[in-house]
């Protein structure tokens, strides 16, 4: 919605309807996190994606003596790239690049999480995010996502409430509010419950589709 206010479009006429989800988890994560942090990002490994600036952001979990474990799911032309990087970091024993995984695959991963990172950004050749749906899977499953503000990530997070957005190139950012949720065990609960609240009201394939249909109804009598 923002990007198309910024490209000129009248407000009057844009409706802001999210993709549905059709699948639910049974049950959400108990308790706080995890020893160690279960950390998962799943996406194509392609500029936009922001890996590297995710690497980064590991290894300053990892210096600042955060006890975790990352998941990566996803191929892409970057993978031998990134793994180089990682292992140039040091974390080739923290961090897991997975491959692409079928999605009934991947939906099966989000529980096994506390935390889900989205690093997006606007690639050089200004490719870049809508709403992934990554994020609202991560949701619903009651994992708090962190993200960056690039494409429409910020529009599905209350921020301090279902989730944070924070700037990927800056890694103590995130490593500050980790560290904080680590020693916030009771908030945690309360986000994960939060999160996937607002997903199941949000994202709801039936609820996205009336709203669908109803605008379609609307412009065709227009």
């Amino acid at each position: 919605e923002k990007r198309l206010l910024e490209l000129g479009a009248g407000k009057e006429k844009l409706k802001l309807i999210y993709r549905g989800l059709s699948k639910w988890h049974s049950s959400l994560p108990e308790g706080s996190f995890q020893s160690p942090l279960q950390i998962l990002s799943v996406g194509r490994l392609v500029e936009k994606k922001g890996y590297f600036e995710q690497l980064a952001i590991y290894h300053a979990l990892n210096e600042a003596g955060i006890f975790f474990r990352a998941r990566i799911v996803g191929g892409g032309p970057l993978h031998e790239a990134l793994k180089t990087e990682c292992n140039r970091l040091g974390l080739e024993e923290k961090v897991f690049f997975l491959g692409p995984l079928s999605e009934d695959k991947a939906f099966e991963l989000y529980p096994e999480a506390d935390l889900f990172f989205f690093t997006g950004k606007v690639a050089g050749n200004g490719d870049r995010d809508g709403l992934p749906n990554v994020i609202p899977e991560a949701m619903s499953a009651g994992v708090i996502v962190i993200s960056s503000s690039a494409g429409g990530a910020a529009e599905a997070l209350n921020e301090g409430a279902t989730g944070f957005i924070r700037d990927p190139r800056n890694p103590l950012e995130w490593v500050k509010l980790i560290e904080y949720l680590v020693a916030s065990p009771d908030e945690v609960i309360d986000m994960r419950k939060a999160a996937e609240e607002s997903a199941r009201h949000l994202f709801d394939v039936t609820r996205t589709a009336k709203q669908l249909g109803a605008c379609l109804l609307e412009a065709s009598r227009k």
